[in-house]
């Protein structure tokens, strides 16, 4: 339904949008009136700037410095500065700096407003606060309309951004920026890292085309933890395809949600599907505390959630990983008062855990994204303790008869999402193929227990252990 929605939208919408903002327009908002110019990015049919209007709301801003990078129309620097915030507005576009000018003028409010490439012309001081609606498409910008929404090629506008813009903040300042679904989020995490920084996802908003983020931007040395390490991950396709559906599908959450999971709001879009991982979650940690499992490994861990809710099991040592970025370093940074919990960045196959050796390694959710299940096996295998035991929750494990139409739906699936290319990391593995370990069915949704109790758990809950 989402991709119809959004062929129509491209068909008629925005063919409209584009000859009405041919010419230039006055908008009124917010006791403001503003001309805008064709050149100028329009805040009023573009839910971003008004996201993060609403969110600099949030802060007192009487007295602070107030820095707004790519200021375009105006609008929010405009208002911080009628919330008695000391503002500097900056553009690389001059028709938008001139109006600027224009536009503070005939509204009576007062601000520093510079011509600038990011920082290459703007005085080197410090602010209390800096908003950032950047350019985010990969294309090298032609026009100077085109500003507003390439960062080149290579993403070289975010280069430049973390580049300098640590040379802008003091330990208290705030730097918010608003992204998009369409972006290649990974791209901008990865260029953060390489800088120092991390991006906190703390709102988010969906509307019938996009979906909006508002990250936070910290400072990386004293937000991470020392156990927290990074390996070389190079180009990942699988990430970058993953985290965008994510996005997508509306699983990329705030930190406060992170750590309330995997409690939520019962009007999440998700909140049944959480209310079974909640159960399992709970079963797994009385099984860990009455096996008095020391040692735990989760692979394909993800944010986090679940192994910071098995680390809160007295004596356990848990170890997390997984080859995504972003949410690794929301894990991190959310549950970096969890002494007995880190978080690895990597692949097993990587030799990250260097020998290391564990009473339970658990994949929840994740033995899908791995596409031979005998080798994952057999690299788990190779980190248990004598007598150790791998176990497998929240994940569909198929009948042979069952695959093919399972294979089927999950290609519609993505292809309704607009990733077919996601078809490729996504894999539906027998139940005979964990038959041939030594095995037990502590739970089975085929058995007894669905049949008594209908539709308690989805999936099975199945422990392997080697066969010597």
């Amino acid at each position: 339904m989402n991709t119809i929605v959004k062929y129509v939208v491209g068909h008629t919408y925005r063919p409209w949008l584009e000859k009405y903002l041919s010419k230039k327009r006055i908008y009124r908002h917010n006791g403001f009136t503003l001309e805008i110019p064709p050149e100028v990015f329009h805040p009023g049919f573009f839910f971003s700037t008004r996201l993060l209007m609403n969110q600099v709301d949030q802060f007192s801003l009487a007295g602070k410095t107030f820095l707004e990078l790519g200021a375009g129309s105006g609008l929010i620097s405009l208002h911080a500065a009628k919330k008695g915030a000391k503002v500097t507005a900056t553009d690389l576009n001059r028709t938008a700096v001139d109006y600027l000018r224009i536009n503070s003028r005939a509204n009576g409010i007062g601000m520093e407003i510079i011509h600038s490439d990011l920082f290459c012309d703007l005085p080197l001081k410090q602010f209390d606060f800096i908003i950032i609606n950047p350019p985010y498409y990969k294309r090298d910008a032609i026009t100077e309309k085109d500003l507003a929404w390439c960062c080149g090629s290579k993403g070289e506008y975010f280069g430049k951004l973390f580049e300098g813009i640590g040379n802008y903040v003091h330990a208290q300042s705030e730097i918010l920026m608003v992204l998009c679904d369409g972006c290649d989020l990974q791209m901008i995490v990865d260029m953060a890292h390489e800088k120092g920084f991390l991006l906190d996802c703390i709102n988010t908003k969906r509307n019938v085309l996009e979906t909006n983020f508002i990250f936070r931007i910290q400072k990386k040395s004293s937000q991470v933890s020392s156990d927290y390490l990074f390996g070389e991950f190079g180009s990942n396709q699988f990430v970058e395809q993953y985290l965008a559906l994510r996005t997508k599908e509306d699983r990329v959450y705030t930190d406060q949600q992170l750590l309330e999971l995997p409690y939520i709001s019962p009007d999440h879009p998700h909140a049944q599907e959480w209310a079974v991982r909640e159960a399992s979650a709970i079963e797994l940690s009385v099984y860990l505390r009455l096996t008095r499992a020391r040692h735990i490994l989760e692979i394909g861990c993800g944010n986090g959630w679940l192994a910071n809710k098995i680390a809160r099991i007295p004596g356990t040592i848990v170890t997390a990983i997984d080859v995504n970025r972003i949410e690794l370093e929301q894990g991190a940074r959310v549950f970096r008062q969890t002494p007995n919990l880190r978080f690895l960045a990597g692949d097993l196959a990587d030799g990250i855990l260097q020998g290391e050796k564990f009473n339970v390694i658990l994949f929840a959710a994740s033995i899908q994204y791995f596409e031979n299940l005998d080798k994952i096996m057999d690299l788990a295998f190779e980190h248990l303790t004598a007598g150790g035991q791998v176990h497998i929750i929240d994940s569909f494990l198929y009948k042979e008869s069952e695959i093919k139409a399972a294979r089927e739906r999950t290609k519609r699936y993505f292809e309704d999402k607009g990733f077919p290319l996601m078809t490729k990391y996504y894999f539906h593995h027998s139940l005979n193929s964990v038959r041939k370990y030594k095995h037990k069915f502590f739970y089975d949704p085929k058995g007894t227990t669905s049949m008594v109790i209908p539709n308690y758990r989805v999936f099975p809950w199945i422990m392997v252990q080697p066969n010597q």
